[in-house]
């Protein structure tokens, strides 16, 4: 029996999994590697960003850079959002990927307006795309390869979705000078925020301002 897709590492493995064998089937291999996070976002389905050092770590003694793809945690699952919604938004994020690796710019107007490049690379690996006047040829979901694909590798539905109704969390815990755990407030006099669609992150010095990315023109969240 296949496990259930209902907490936070499974699903992000599950994602992986999947970008592994798009990359296998769909891609024929020329994807690098990549981050796959969940994201907080509730305003656009996923992201890719354009820093290769997004991530930058070691293994084996070699260091390595990565670029990250975000999936929203509010849009995983729902009676509207099956596996190949999900699909769908991951292969779009790939494609961006993949004109980067290739040196197409497939989003003009600082990033925000999917171009005819991006939309010949979606629809030549499986997707349908349609055009909307603000952002271009993003519209995108999955054709008849890419149901294919979800058939033929069996994939799941996942389990699991964030809520929209959340609160940012203060305090957290430190050792005491007894070598206990004694609950504090925030240290930092500074807060990160993100841009839910292209990761750029800048730092605020009060919680509760709200800040717009102009490239992407998307409110900035908490993270």
């Amino acid at each position: 029996m296949a496990k259930q897709l209902n907490n936070v590492q499974r699903v992000q493995q599950y994602l992986k999994k999947i970008f592994r064998l798009l990359n296998e089937q769909i891609f024929d291999n020329e994807l690098e590697d990549v981050q796959i996070v969940l994201s907080n976002s509730s305003r656009c389905y996923g992201y890719y960003t354009l820093n290769k050092s997004t991530w930058i770590g070691n293994s084996c003694g070699q260091e390595f850079h990565h670029h990250e793809i975000g999936i929203s945690a509010q849009y995983l699952s729902s009676e509207e959002r099956d596996i190949t919604t999900l699909v769908g938004v991951l292969v779009h994020e790939c494609v961006h990927a993949l004109g980067e690796q290739r040196g197409i710019r497939t989003c003009s107007r600082n990033n925000v307006y999917h171009n005819r490049r991006f939309r010949d690379l979606a629809e030549e690996h499986g997707l349908i795309v349609e055009h909307s006047p603000q952002h271009g040829y993003s519209h995108t979901s999955c054709g008849e390869r890419l149901l294919q694909f979800c058939i033929d590798n069996d994939l799941q539905d996942i389990q699991l979705n964030r809520s929209s109704d959340y609160y940012i969390a203060v305090g957290g815990s430190s050792p005491s000078p007894g070598g206990s755990a004694a609950t504090t407030t925030r240290r930092s006099n500074s807060y990160k925020l993100l841009c839910p669609c292209c990761g750029c992150t800048v730092r605020a010095t009060r919680l509760g301002v709200r800040l717009m990315c102009i490239s992407c023109d998307e409110e900035m969240e908490y993270v």
